[in-house]
């Protein structure tokens, strides 16, 4: 059953590995592989410009621009995404308007990074009351017809008047970083020391680190790094089914909060329905 279940969605998994893979700009400047650089810059390189390296990031300097403000159903609640610099406040933001007229009230908060990187859509982590929160926009890629433009967030689309109420935690970041926040509570307080960044290559070889300094030394033994050419067929959909085989449910058999470390049985650590 348990390689039924894996060979079930091996397609479903590298189609959405795939839509993730094409990039919409250069991000040679990200710290991603690093310490695999020195040996391998031109795939390092290649890989920084990749969606699933850029799946969270910082914010893009003119990436608002030409965004209109968008309506929350009937409720008389608005959303605009927007880059400030002023004296005051600099840095990006979304505001979110209410009311009419005179009578009309705003408030703006500041947008931490994004996840995704904007080949499909690209969502903003919002910061209020020191906590993160999905904001209520999320910017739609370019399409056959359709111009780049800003839209309701799945869930507010949904749930109108839903506003920042939907935390932003481990569980969400887990599928696109390989180095998510400690662990805290609330689960989605802001943790300002976190550098955020999306997945790396250790998400899938393991021990980068270890791999270099094993490499530097030239020290003998097991190289520390996961050799994916040295999987069977059910060991490398395991490894790509933990980010891509989401289920309708997922319950871990451990207690673990993590992804399964790249190598393991995904189906000995968690139950997918």
């Amino acid at each position: 059953m348990k390689e039924l279940l894996r060979l079930k969605h091996v397609l479903s998994g590298w189609l959405g590995l795939a839509l993730f893979l094409v990039p919409e700009a250069s991000a040679n400047e990200s710290p991603l592989g690093e310490s695999c650089a020195a040996c391998h810059g031109v795939l390092v390189d290649e890989y920084r410009e990749t969606g699933m390296a850029r799946a969270i990031e910082p914010l893009r300097h003119g990436e608002f621009e030409g965004l209109e403000p968008v309506k929350d159903h009937d409720t008389g609640l608005s959303y605009a995404l927007g880059e400030i610099s002023t004296a005051a406040v600099a840095g990006f933001r979304i505001t979110e308007r209410w009311g009419l007229d005179e009578a009309q009230v705003s408030r703006s908060l500041p947008l931490l990074y994004a996840i995704g990187a904007g080949r499909l859509d690209r969502s903003y982590v919002a910061l209020d009351g020191g906590m993160e929160w999905f904001a209520p926009l999320e910017v739609l890629s370019q399409s056959e017809g359709v111009k780049r433009h800003a839209a309701l967030a799945p869930g507010h689309e949904m749930t109108p008047g839903l506003r920042f109420k939907t935390g932003i935690t481990n569980e969400c970041l887990a599928c696109h970083t390989d180095s998510p926040p400690a662990i805290s509570y609330p689960p989605n307080l802001h943790d300002p020391t976190w550098e955020p960044h999306g997945i790396s290559c250790s998400a899938c070889h393991a021990a980068g680190e270890e791999h270099a300094l094993h490499r530097e030394s030239k020290a003998t033994g097991d190289d520390p790094a996961l050799a994916l050419d040295e999987l069977d067929l059910a060991e490398r959909i395991s490894l790509c089914a933990r980010c891509h085989l989401q289920g309708d449910a997922r319950i871990s058999l451990t207690g673990s909060r993590s992804l399964s470390a790249p190598g393991t049985d995904l189906l000995e650590e968690w139950a997918v329905y």
